[in-house]
């Protein structure tokens, strides 16, 4: 709400209307974010029976000071047990892998701390990302143990703010603790580079200690994020 314009009913008014409709339209719930540092909205947020869902932090590496030089052993570490680290820009684009870049995405969802257990189907998902401006294949970075699909660190580039946003980063289970998304991290942050950002933006849940150590390695500094609210309607 316009600063000028708060302290009138306006925001009730609004939220009034909205949640009449949401009932009308039998929805259980209503999602909502709220920027930390933000004590007027949380509280709004508040007393409507909001309660917070989730905690982001935003964490950003300054690519002007940033040195790939000190991380150059993780990648030939992670290459000497096998693992293939390519972009999906650089695999054959058939069906099938198209499907194990759907498969990878799902992990990645669904092990986020925020995750409700649910994931989109893999035909709107088609639709919906591989459709998407901010979907680039040379930046979604893989890795692969022969041609199965276990790790990803997928980011995009914004010319326009000369920033790479991470989108999504997971990895199967039975590859954990091998420090392969570090190497996947790695090759996100060089490819913004090479595109010609100037720093990589990231969102991470309070709670996922091992993305926020993997970023604090890099040099990322956390800076306040974001609360998802979230309202039952009964």
């Amino acid at each position: 709400m316009d600063p000028a314009h708060r302290q009138q009913g306006i925001g009730a008014q609004l939220w009034n209307d909205l949640s009449s409709y949401l009932r009308e339209q039998s929805a259980d719930a209503l999602l909502a974010e709220v920027h930390e540092g933000d004590p007027i909205h949380y509280r709004f947020a508040e007393k409507r029976g909001f309660t917070p869902r989730s905690h982001q932090l935003r964490a950003i590496l300054d690519l002007k000071r940033f040195d790939e030089r000190k991380f150059a052993a993780i990648t030939t570490q992670v290459q000497a047990m096998g693992i293939r680290l390519t972009a999906f820009a650089d695999v054959e684009q058939t069906e099938e892998n198209i499907r194990k870049l759907y498969d990878i995405n799902g992990v990645a969802a669904l092990d986020d701390p925020a995750s409700d257990g649910a994931y989109i189907n893999y035909e709107n998902w088609k639709k919906v990302v591989l459709g998407a401006s901010w979907f680039q294949p040379e930046g979604q970075m893989i890795a692969l143990d022969g041609d199965k699909f276990v790790g990803l660190s997928a980011i995009s580039y914004n010319k326009e703010e000369q920033t790479g946003f991470t989108l999504i980063s997971g990895m199967d289970a039975a590859y954990r603790d091998r420090k392969i998304m570090q190497a996947l991290k790695l090759r996100a942050i060089n490819y913004a580079r090479a595109k010609g950002a100037t720093r990589v933006v990231t969102d991470v849940e309070t709670v996922n200690a091992p993305m926020r150590a993997i970023n604090q390695k890099f040099g990322f500094l956390e800076e306040p994020g974001k609360y998802e609210m979230e309202a039952i309607f009964k």
